[in-house]
């Protein structure tokens, strides 16, 4: 289970983190996938405006990425 709240989101290129609130934790439909639902906090790099809604897996959403040479988890918890 995800715990609710703010994230800094590492991309992989070198502008900065980027961060998101997750709002809830979701099934795909027919796969019953689990997914995560999540808020943009500002523009994105590729324009999308603050508030901007996303679904990720679950899988993807926690995975360890590589960022700057180190390996930090794509989506780090925050706070509340």
């Amino acid at each position: 289970m995800l715990k609710l709240g703010k994230y800094k989101h590492y991309k992989k290129r070198d502008d900065g983190p980027h961060y998101y609130t997750v709002l809830m934790e979701a099934v795909r439909e027919g796969t019953k996938e689990p997914m995560v639902v999540y808020r943009s906090e500002q523009i994105s790099s590729v324009g999308d405006p603050a508030g901007m809604v996303y679904v990720r897996p679950v899988d993807e959403f926690t995975e360890i990425v590589e960022y700057l040479g180190e390996q930090v988890p794509r989506f780090e918890y925050i706070g509340e």
